[in-house]
């Protein structure tokens, strides 16, 4: 999608003419063919007469030129940098041509005789020859620097010798032998030609290198200078055969015809956008050029040779400097090749140390990086991701991906990046990895595909950043932030609870004091109420001194009376005291023989038995059987109470023992209590070195059992008899 937003404005450009310029074009091409018609029809048909003839014959090619130069130095005033000089210097080239143009036609037209060889007229000629030739250079694509453009003109040299030589095997030695003009005259002749070679030569390479949107002004330049070359030809070898005559000359339509295809290229229109300004590489047609003629030259010599024809002995100078040039472009060549090769083992030498940069980079780099294949094979790890992943280099390259990560995390990050693209699309993920150990950790990591020029995915790119310690502070704090949301609702429904065990009690008490103080009531009555209002009392005596042990015990503030205890003694004493509290439960007491007797408070392990005795009663069903046993741990005494109730599902298990902590079970059947019981009992079990627990299975009952060091070797008091109630 994106491509294709890019490509649209330059297909845009090659086709978006401006139809002002082009209308302009349209016009003057337009213009210049019917002038062009008009001066073949007169000259050559003379229906005006012949004088006429030969006035637009002769004046025709120096009024084009001058309008050429017109036409340039326009498009030089409109253009900036190199291509503002090299208009100027056509336009100045064109301007000298037609000056000569003029003064020759003067002569013809009003002296009725051709100007003498050499002239001033032949001065203007020569002149703008060299500057054309500077107008070329000037191009932007033409060559520039020292080296390309010493072998441009070398190029044209052994063209032009190679010309030379053809010319001479195909006789026009013998032509120039047999003139009866001077040898300055036959010189000067031949010099426009041989400038034509020149600028042609020069004028290709600057063509072959032009972008499209200026091509089209190159190639009427190129036309122009070659009809102008045929026309300087057929005018050399006419003079020096003696041939030329100054009536009606056909051949100057040549003139003509070139000045208005050079008076037309600054008028093309260019198609919207920019140009590159760097001189591009020299093309393949470009360097065979020279090498063509020569390949013509040998044909020439094996026509010449084969036809039994002799070779004219002025053949020797442009083959002398066909070799000389030959050699001087070998020479050139050589050095370039020298010059390439330094430079290309400089290159290499620099994108080896870039590369060794790059590796040491890579070496180095905190992330984990490798190169996976389209088929999610590693190749190329670094040595950060052989540590993550705890596996050496050659038992990584080549693994699956999947074998790190899960294939599902694997699967989703690269279904997400599009198989055909030219953007470059990286896809994260966290993923719990898989070491070569088995150990486990948690990866930060990316995939980035590496595209070829069509926009298919060559490799992937994969970066791996270890975030174990993120993700397990991350997942502290959401453990960290859920255990406060449940303690701050846990401390909500206890002090709901409270608060109502505290309002029953009270209300119980102060509802039984106001029919004591206002109703007549017997002695027994009273007795019963006192009772009743007593009960209530401990329940609040009871859930205030609860809180407030389990406070001083977790701050620490909670002394332990120790002192020497018989666990069987005091177990079958907690088991009567709970009898009296329970008709409705079974309470056995299963002691176990040759305990010793053990240091600590006796009243707090008192306190832990009484509390977990009363919730066994609590969740056991009338009638149920309640089970309190001893013995011995190794070195610890073991105490456990079991019951038949509903059990404790196991996720609470870990909770059970909390601040605050109530598993209600059955909401019908709500158990009065604080929740505050096992959490006492767990400090008191602690402060004593032991340890609590429970083990419980849903509808079958539940088991709590805590263990305390014996502090002393006591010998064993005799075990009472087991008992059952």
């Amino acid at each position: 999608m994106i491509q294709k937003a890019a490509d649209a404005p330059v297909a845009r450009s090659r086709l978006d003419w401006r139809p002002s310029e082009a209308m302009r074009f349209a016009v003057a091409a337009g213009a210049g063919a019917l002038a062009l018609v008009l001066i073949v029809v007169l000259v050559g048909f003379e229906i005006v007469g012949q004088a006429t003839a030969e006035a637009v014959d002769d004046l025709s090619p120096a009024l084009v030129a001058l309008a050429a130069a017109v036409t340039c130095a326009l498009a030089a005033r409109r253009s900036v940098g190199r291509r503002r000089l090299a208009w100027s210097l056509i336009a100045a080239s064109a301007f000298t041509w037609g000056l000569g143009a003029a003064i020759t036609g003067v002569y013809e037209v009003s002296l009725e005789r051709r100007p003498p060889v050499p002239s001033i007229a032949d001065v203007a000629y020569l002149i703008a020859y060299p500057l054309a030739v500077a107008a070329v250079m000037a191009v932007p694509t033409a060559p520039r620097s020292t080296t390309t453009r010493g072998r441009a003109f070398i190029d044209a040299g052994i063209i032009a010798s190679a010309l030379v030589f053809m010319a001479l095997a195909f006789g026009l030695g013998s032509v120039y032998r047999s003139s009866h003009q001077s040898t300055l005259t036959d010189l000067v002749t031949l010099a426009r030609p041989f400038g034509d070679i020149v600028v042609l030569t020069v004028l290709i390479p600057a063509v072959l290198r032009s972008t499209r949107r200026r091509r089209g002004r190159l190639l009427l330049l190129l036309g122009g200078f070659t009809t102008i070359a045929f026309s300087d030809g057929a005018y050399a070898i006419l003079t020096a055969s003696s041939s030329y005559h100054a009536k009606v000359d056909l051949y100057d339509i040549g003139w003509v015809s070139g000045f208005i295809l050079i008076a037309l290229a600054p008028i093309w229109p260019l198609p919207a956008g920019g140009d590159a300004e760097e001189e591009p590489p020299a093309s393949l047609l470009e360097v065979a050029v020279p090498l063509l003629s020569l390949v013509l030259v040998a044909t020439t010599t094996l026509v010449v040779t084969g036809t039994g024809a002799k070779m004219d002995v002025w053949i020797a100078f442009p083959g002398a400097s066909l070799g000389i040039l030959l050699t001087v472009s070998q020479l050139l060549t050589h050095r370039d090749s020298l010059a390439l090769l330094t430079k290309s083992r400089r290159t290499e030498v620099q994108l080896q140390e870039r590369t060794a940069f790059l590796n040491q980079v890579i070496g180095h780099t905190p992330a984990g990086l490798a190169r996976v294949s389209r088929e999610f094979r590693i190749t190329d790890p670094n040595p950060r991701l052989c540590t993550l992943f705890r596996a050496p280099s050659r038992v990584i390259v080549g693994s699956s991906l999947a074998d790190y990560l899960p294939e599902a995390d694997v699967s989703k990050v690269f279904d997400a990046i599009p198989a055909v693209s030219n953007e470059i699309d990286t896809v994260e993920a966290d993923s719990q990895a898989v070491r070569a150990d088995g150990s486990k950790l948690w990866v930060n990591w990316s995939a980035t595909p590496v595209r070829n020029a069509r926009g298919g995915i060559e490799y992937f790119l994969a970066m791996f950043d270890d975030v174990t310690s993120d993700h397990d502070a991350d997942a502290a704090a959401m453990a960290n932030l859920a255990s406060l949301e449940r303690l701050s609702k846990l401390k909500s429904e206890f002090v709901t609870m409270v608060s109502h065990e505290f309002r029953t009690a009270l209300t119980g008490i102060q509802g039984y004091s106001e029919v004591m103080r206002d109703d007549s009531v017997t002695p027994e009555e009273v007795k019963e109420f006192a009772g009743d209002i007593n009960s209530d009392a401990e329940r609040l005596s009871r859930m205030i001194t609860e809180m407030l042990d389990l406070d001083r015990m977790e701050a620490g503030r909670m002394k332990l009376n120790l002192g020497p205890i018989d666990i069987n003694v005091l177990l079958s004493e907690a088991a009567g005291r709970a009898r009296v509290a329970s008709s409705k439960h079974r309470i056995t007491v299963q002691l176990g023989s040759g305990i010793p007797t053990m240091i600590g408070d006796s009243d707090r392990i008192v306190q832990v038995v009484a509390n977990l005795l009363s919730n066994a009663i609590k969740y056991s069903p009338a009638g149920g059987e309640v089970e309190l046993s001893s013995s011995l741990d190794g070195g610890n005494v073991k105490v456990c109470v079991r019951d038949h109730g509903p059990g404790i599902p196991p996720e609470f298990i870990d909770h059970i023992f909390g601040r605050y902590e109530r598993y209600e079970g059955n909401a019908k059947n709500q158990v009065i209590g604080t929740g505050l019981g096992l959490a006492i009992g767990r400090q008191i079990v602690e402060m004593h070195k032991g340890r609590i627990w429970v083990e419980s299975t849903l509808s079958v009952g539940s088991s709590f059992c805590f263990t305390i060091p014996i502090a002393a070797g006591v010998p064993a008091a005799p075990s009472p008899p087991a008992t059952q109630g």
